[in-house]
């Protein structure tokens, strides 16, 4: 899939460009600025330079809008989110979570990040020791260690190896002893070869890109907790969403559907994404391990303190006089206590279920969640807006409503065996509208799982790329038909002839190629004007196609120049008789806008295997030959002689 997204994004790139060629000076329009807000996790200049591209690239795909980048601090992109100082921004996971829930940003997008050459839209983290450690063998080994990291809040150098360290029965707030040593990671690998810190946290790829600059040699360090999978670096967590590309709530949809598009079809060897050290932009992905990293850590959202400590009323009694009342009292304040942790666990538990339906609801791309047998239990509103079907309609129906009938059930078959196998599936679909259209969409599938491992729900969530589908469809025909008259062009004729020699040769058949110039089409441009002009060249092409037989082609070269590829003959009279019927056909009068217009036109043939060149040959003989019957008089046909290019050449 990876691969047909960067041919597709090619071919939008290419539409760009043939659009920019054909529609010449563009009108002057006014340009509306949009900011893209970049949190900086290297100086702000740097950040900026490495996303300008990127914003240049937005303004060049979306004609009248004006694109900036602004690198903000941490704290900072906190306080110009509130002021909506920006109308994108592009963050890690963990505060894009924040972003969303205190502002409803909604991301569109998630970066590619270069993985030492390799395409991938997550990471991971490790942690790591010195090799000569031979106490510390397991994460269980670090209680009680001193761990470097980069900040308490750092996503990729310190939560998610927290949360690996809690489901190794450690608690990060009490078992380990922290240092924050800040950005770059470099700090945090150096502590620990030092001998500063007994182990460290850093994102993978941070010690295999030192090893590579000569910094250390990986021999001197060692994983812990190691995992095995496809991130070619060491990593001792689960993989999780690269950075997103978020819109803010003031960005109305049809501009955020287009900066989406527009992200999607990056190439990836384009400038901006290798500006940025990435391969561009993938569809979004699912969220939910980064909210349950930020739960188990207790960061914002999800932060909120438990500040009652019933030991300070007790200090209020004195003990000797108040015995009694200090009984009943405790059994009072014990029960109090149970009564309150569990409303803070219902208040959270419902700030969660309240925190994930609004990230469903006001998600950008469609969702929907399923039952092991494929029942609807619920869709959002982009569902919604996708399919046409409500939620009332959807909810309660099996998933093959929406089946488009195109796949073949090997397809279905191959998805449900990646399913059942890897509880995910990713891939392009094609799927049925509520109005019978079909549309084809980007769409993942994950399983979800109980603690025994058996499914008990299906999520997937898609996207529409039925533009994707159409631009790629409008560059194929710019590719290979002339744009003024729909004939096959240059490149398509010889794609045909290629193939025609070869079935010639198997069927021992004739094949004739034969190059037409129109004779007086330059006096009508002339006296008429162009636009008359190109619609007699429409008229001569549809008279052409008209022409010929099933299986023969007419094509344009250019400007008043035509070839015919005439297959399959069995004698030259056959050819004559095509050829005859074809000088007829032009030389009769053509009604343009109440006028006349007579013009005729002079053929050049050549006779394959009588003609034994190539393709290229014969289009060139043909020429040839045409020349020679413009010479003798026009409103004729000639057949190519070697003796006669001789001639003509010497």
């Amino acid at each position: 899939m990876g691969e047909a997204r960067r041919h597709t994004r090619r071919f939008l790139l290419l539409i760009l460009l043939v659009g920019a060629l054909c529609a010449g000076s563009p009108p002057v329009v006014a340009q509306q600025e949009h900011r893209i807000g970049v949190l900086a996790v290297r100086p702000k200049e740097k950040m900026e330079a490495a996303f300008a591209p990127l914003a240049d690239y937005l303004g060049q795909r979306l004609p009248g809008k004006h694109f900036s980048v602004r690198a903000y601090r941490r704290n900072e992109l906190r306080e110009a989110a509130r002021r909506r100082e920006f109308d994108f921004v592009i963050v890690n996971p963990d505060l894009y979570v924040e972003l969303e829930y205190r502002h409803g940003a909604r991301r569109i997008a998630t970066l590619i990040n270069d993985e030492g050459g390799r395409p991938s839209s997550e990471f991971s983290g490790v942690i790591f020791t010195r090799a000569s450690r031979a106490d510390l063998r397991t994460l269980a080994d670090l209680k009680g260690k001193r761990i470097a990291a980069v900040a308490p809040d750092a996503f990729g150098g310190y939560l998610i190896q927290g949360v690996e360290l809690i489901d190794a029965g450690l608690d990060p707030s009490e078992d380990i002893r922290p240092l924050f040593l800040g950005l770059p990671q470099d700090n945090v690998v150096a502590a620990v070869l030092e001998g500063r810190a007994d182990a460290g946290f850093v994102r993978s790829g941070v010690l295999e890109g030192m090893a590579a600059e000569g910094k250390l040699s990986l021999a001197e360090l060692k994983p812990l907790g190691a995992k095995n999978g496809h991130n070619p670096y060491w990593h001792s967590t689960r993989p999780y969403p690269e950075w997103p590309f978020a819109a803010m709530p003031q960005v109305a949809a049809d501009l955020a559907k287009d900066v989406a598009i527009a992200l999607l079809s990056m190439p990836a060897d384009h400038f901006a994404a290798r500006r940025a050290n990435s391969f561009g932009w993938d569809v979004p992905v699912g969220y939910e391990p980064v909210h349950e990293v930020l739960k188990k850590m207790r960061m914002p959202p999800y932060d909120a303190p438990v500040d009652i400590d019933w030991r300070d009323v007790l200090r209020r009694y004195d003990l000797p006089i108040m015995a009694l009342l200090l009984l009943i009292g405790a059994a009072f304040a014990l029960l109090s206590w149970r009564n309150h942790l569990l409303r803070r666990t219902l208040e959270k538990d419902q700030q969660q279920l309240k925190l994930a339906a609004a990230v469903f609801d006001n998600a950008t791309e469609g969702m929907v969640i399923t039952d092991p047998g494929g029942t609807i239990l619920d869709v959002n509103a982009a569902f919604t807006s996708v399919t046409g079907y409500g939620r009332e309609e959807a909810c309660g129906q099996n998933i093959r409503l929406l089946k488009s009938g195109r796949h073949e059930p090997g397809f279905y078959a191959e998805m449900w065996r990646a399913l059942r196998e890897s509880g995910r599936w990713r891939g392009e679909i094609w799927n049925r509208r509520k109005d019978g259209t079909a549309y084809p969409e980007l769409l993942s599938i994950a399983a979800v799982r109980d603690a025994a491992g058996r499914t008990t729900h299906y999520i997937g969530n898609f996207i529409d790329i039925s533009e994707l589908k159409a631009a790629e469809e409008n560059l194929r025909r710019l590719a290979h038909f002339d744009p003024l008259t729909q004939l096959p062009n240059r490149v398509l004729l010889m794609d045909r002839l290629e193939l025609a020699l070869k079935q010639t040769r198997r069927r021992g058949r004739l094949l004739a190629v034969c190059f037409l110039d129109l004779d007086g089409f330059k006096a009508v441009n002339d006296q008429w004007g162009h636009a008359l002009g190109d619609r007699l060249l429409i008229e001569v092409a549809h008279r052409l196609s008209t022409a010929v037989r099933e299986g023969d082609t007419a094509a344009r070269l250019g400007g008043d120049e035509f070839v015919l590829l005439i297959v399959d003959l069995t004698t030259i009279d056959e050819l004559e008789q095509i050829l005859e019927r074809i000088l007829r056909t032009i030389a009769a009068p053509f009604s343009l806008e109440e006028r006349e217009a007579h013009i005729g036109t002079s053929i050049g043939v050549t006779i394959y295997p009588l003609d034994e060149a190539g393709a290229d040959g014969l289009l060139r003989h043909a020429d040839h030959a045409m020349y020679r019957a413009k010479q003798a008089g026009r409103g004729r046909y000639d057949f190519f002689d070697p003796m006669n290019l001789a001639e003509r050449d010497g």
